[in-house]
């Protein structure tokens, strides 16, 4: 019996984990979106969050889905990607970003009824999967004609900047300092 009681709690799965899935349908639901004061902050999936980015919360959606969110209301549309849990309320079903929200022409009202459906990508051709964009190293190089900066025409800096390279050793600069100075005149 407590076997039984234990692998009923072990295999068991909360609510919101219960639907890792994709959409199959169209859902309607309320959709809300992110308040200014979250910006930069840390979303679930470890991204900061940015107010001009096109994201939302889902509670069940994987990270990295992409969403097509429709207000019916007006007819306007936005791909958004899941990239947060949330909304943590039965009120609401999706968080937008408030980018995605301007766009649905949804920040006036504070929320409104939306159609949320599956994006599928493979639609667009042209898109790259992420394991074939290609890795670039980008050296910057200073041109020729530019003048030598300031800090490399001192000579104590250039002897210093050479001992770091092991071609001198290093010696400390032979200048006394104006308190040096007066002390010995007056002795």
């Amino acid at each position: 019996m407590k076997l039984l009681f234990f692998l009923a709690f072990a295999l068991a799965r909360p609510a919101w984990a219960a639907a890792q899935s994709t959409l199959a349908d169209t859902l309607r639901g309320n959709a809300s979106f992110y308040h200014d004061r979250f910006e930069g902050r840390l979303m679930s999936n470890g991204d900061p969050y940015r107010r001009d980015s096109f994201t939302c919360a889902h509670l069940t959606l994987p990270f990295g889905t992409l969403l097509r969110v429709r207000n019916p209301r007006n007819g306007r549309e936005v791909i958004v990607e899941v990239t947060d849990r949330g909304p943590f309320t039965r009120r609401f079903t999706i968080d937008l970003s408030r980018a995605a929200a301007e766009h649905l022409d949804i920040i006036q009202a504070g929320f409104e009824m939306v159609e949320i459906s599956e994006f599928r990508s493979s639609l667009y051709p042209y898109k790259l999967e992420p394991s074939r964009i290609p890795d670039m190293t980008i050296e910057w190089v200073a041109p020729s004609f530019l003048p030598e900066p300031y800090w490399q025409r001192d000579s104590v800096v250039r002897a210093m900047l050479a001992a770091q390279r092991g071609k001198i050793p290093l010696t400390p600069p032979r200048r006394k300092n104006f308190f040096q100075r007066l002390f010995k005149e007056k002795e």
